[in-house]
């Protein structure tokens, strides 16, 4: 995997972890959307161990929302598809990234956005909840 996806990756994940729903016939796709902190904590449960305020929660939906857009729209529709179909069927991130086989390109149009998301993400952790936040994305490496 190239070096420069793994600060994709803890992003991505927050920005995915919901459920979705498509239509495979048709070829297309419902963006799904985050309504919720409990969408993100259903995917992911070990976001719950950062014990984080109500103000946190709001803070991080509106962060994740906005990675989720500025993500699928470097994707094509089939991209997006792969991406999220892989996605709900357990696939991790970097997995469905290449399942959706996104181009150089893509991948470098994506660097900047997910590296913003990750700078937003921090400065509304503490410190303490960023240390545990490290640790959970080394443990998954």
């Amino acid at each position: 995997m190239i070096n420069f996806l793994r600060p994709l990756i803890l992003p991505t994940i927050l920005c995915l972890s919901l459920g979705m729903g498509t239509t495979a016939v048709a070829q297309s796709i419902q963006r799904p959307t985050l309504e919720s902190f409990d969408q993100v904590t259903t995917r992911m449960p070990a976001i719950t161990a950062l014990q984080l305020t109500s103000e946190q929660q709001a803070q991080l939906l509106q962060i994740m929302s906005q990675a989720q857009v500025d993500l699928e729209a470097v994707m094509t529709e089939e991209q997006k598809l792969a991406f999220w179909s892989a996605l709900n069927q357990g696939e991790r991130v970097r997995d469905a990234v290449v399942t959706a086989d996104l181009s150089f390109s893509q991948l470098w149009q994506l660097r900047p956005v997910m590296q913003d998301t990750q700078s937003q993400l921090e400065a509304v952790l503490t410190p303490e909840q960023q240390q545990q936040m490290e640790s959970f994305q080394q443990a998954n490496r």
